[in-house]
């Protein structure tokens, strides 16, 4: 037998240089989470760690979810995800993890029995290599029942997913990255973190750890809840069940579903197949609990509508019967346009489209968001296949804004698509929010008066995931660029080309940014068509004035991060130093 274990090696950046991803499940906890929130933050702000809070809202039904959108609104650090109805922590944590952008990822518990202090003991030990740590507690504070509960549960973990005998495992863990990406790609009914998360490890490891009690309340697990998950955990990732029902044949290590491929062996096959559904055949989208991935892309405030049945539902894949190019060779090299909306970014597309050596993918509507859809296999080759023709072209790329605001892609396209390159337009901030909200209006979805949508005290109204992908009303915040810009100069370095609308627009960005890609300009091109909104609604001086000190700072950060004068953004038309007439 080859063993495919890693060696242990300790991470080569200290923890100050790494982002650390906090996934807290909250179910009716409105009155401790104002509290573990603040503790949460001032424990990493005491270590200096870069950090984002990802809140899951598991349907409670008490003001937990006010508190959370409070909390995301006011700090950009800080997730909000809120689920429709309560579908369990295991459910809710793999809610946080698809939502996560860090290199590692931390789980804890909303009631602060996982000391928020205690993190940085989690950290230490991961950095000395482990890919997954424990805390283990010294004195568990939890009633009778709960402990029995996990001492059925950690024989469920030693039999089926090899947890080693010396190891303790808890809630109050952290994940490195592959794991993490592992565990989000697993196809299973039921998701159960503890266990995915030892069997996609390598060095799992514990670290001691405080357990406190209880502040405020009770614990939402109750005895009728264990053995719920205990037989859920049993039913989903064991075949013990069906030995039993089949005549008692006593269970085989082999014979365990290969959870290592997705979640599901031989059984689990059997019981999809048994709904007329074959996994294997490339013609069905298994959509898990949580929503599709299009209607989760607010960076800030998220809504997820997961199916309500067993988890999972199935549904065509649209379009399984054509496929774009099966034999598409690869391109020379990838690049992606993203930024913001009525960024022009959709000009820069056709723009480069029509270039005899570029292909863009299609469609262009809806943009197909291809690096965020949770049924892509990992990779270029599905990429080819579904998004181009068999057309020989040196480059290949593909437009989406959401791109751009959605955490962690920038990670995603360099680790799926080495060598690629990133195209982000930007806008002047005011000219690009008031034509934001134009187009809202235009499109009927804005009522609201322009001074009072654009004011920088307002807050973003609900809206519909089912019918946007991101939020229609992120006129402001979608123009803080330096949010969403810093990921992709960390990642890309100099494979990412900034381009300023207004050069796009008079035609002087095209020549250098087709010279960047090694590529000479055609004798002819479309002359450049930009989308209108329609409308051009007028903003008050006041209004005016405010936003150009909303934007001082950021778009100060910006022009030093890019090292770029920005300067001329303040005569730009529409923008902070213009006037109304």
């Amino acid at each position: 037998m080859v063993s495919t274990t890693r060696p242990l090696t300790a991470s080569t950046k200290p923890a100050t240089e790494l982002l650390f991803s906090i996934v807290i499940p909250v179910f009716n906890s409105e009155e401790i989470l104002p509290t573990t929130i603040t503790r949460v933050v001032s424990a990493m702000n005491a270590r200096g760690w870069r950090f984002e809070l990802v809140l899951v809202n598991d349907g409670s039904s008490d003001g937990s979810w006010e508190i959370v959108r409070h909390a995301a609104g006011h700090d950009s650090r800080i997730v909000g995800v809120d689920l429709i109805k309560n579908y369990g922590q295991h459910n809710a944590n793999l809610c946080g993890l698809r939502h996560t952008t860090g290199d590692y990822v931390i789980t804890m518990d909303d009631d602060l029995q996982n000391p928020p202090e205690e993190i940085e003991y989690l950290v230490a030990e991961a950095l000395r290599g482990h890919d997954v740590v424990f805390g283990r507690f010294d004195r568990k504070k939890a009633a009778w029942y709960r402990s029995l509960g996990s001492k059925a549960i950690g024989s469920i973990n030693r039999r089926v997913f090899a947890q080693p005998p010396t190891l303790t495992v808890s809630n109050f863990r952290i994940l490195d990255r592959r794991v993490v990406d592992r565990i989000c790609q697993a196809r299973t009914a039921f998701p159960y973190i503890t266990g995915q998360a030892l069997l996609y490890s390598s060095h799992p490891s514990n670290a001691d750890v405080r357990h406190d009690a209880r502040p405020v309340g009770s614990s939402h697990y109750n005895l009728v809840r264990i053995i719920s998950l205990v037989l859920r955990i049993l039913f989903s990732y064991s075949v013990a069940p069906f030995r039993i029902v089949a005549g008692g044949r006593r269970s085989d290590r082999h014979d365990q579903p290969d959870l290592r491929n997705g979640g599901g062996g031989s059984k689990c096959r059997l019981r999809h197949r048994s709904r007329g559904v074959d996994l294997n055949s490339g013609s069905v989208l298994i959509v898990e609990w949580h929503d599709d991935p299009h209607a989760c892309n607010d960076r800030r405030i998220r809504r997820a509508h997961p199916p309500a049945s067993f988890g999972f539902a199935v549904v065509p894949r649209e379009g399984s019967s054509e496929r774009r190019g099966s034999n598409v060779t690869p391109a020379d090299g990838y690049l992606f346009v993203v930024g913001a909306q009525r960024c022009g970014t959709s000009l820069l597309r056709s723009l480069l489209d029509d270039h005899p050596d570029i292909e863009m993918a299609k469609p262009f509507r809806p943009e197909p968001k291809w690096f965020l859809k949770q049924d892509r296999r990992p990779g270029i080759d599905q990429f080819n296949a579904e998004l181009f023709t068999e057309v020989a072209v040196r480059w290949r790329g593909e437009k989406a804004t959401s791109y751009l605001e959605s955490g962690g892609v920038a990670a995603i396209l360099c680790r799926e698509v080495p060598e690629c390159r990133a195209i982000i337009v930007l806008r002047e901030p005011v000219a690009r929010a008031v034509s934001n909200y134009s187009y809202s209006v235009s499109n009927g979805v804005e009522t609201r008066p322009i001074d009072e949508a654009l004011s920088p005290d307002a807050l973003e109204p609900d809206w519909d995931p089912a019918v946007f992908s991101v939020s229609p009303f992120g006129y402001l915040r979608r123009s803080k660029y330096i949010d969403f810009v810093r990921p992709y100069v960390n990642e890309f370095g100099n494979r990412l080309n900034i381009v300023l609308f207004d050069d796009l627009v008079s035609g002087v960005a095209l020549g250098p940014l087709l010279d960047w890609l090694g590529l000479d300009a055609p004798s002819e091109m479309a002359p450049a068509q930009v989308n209108s909104s329609e409308r051009s609604d007028a903003v008050p001086d006041s209004l005016r004035a405010e936003l150009a000190d909303f934007y001082a700072t950021p778009n100060a950060e910006l022009s030093e991060l890019l090292d770029l004068d920005l300067s001329r953004w303040a005569t730009v038309e529409g923008g902070c130093g213009a006037r109304s007439q």
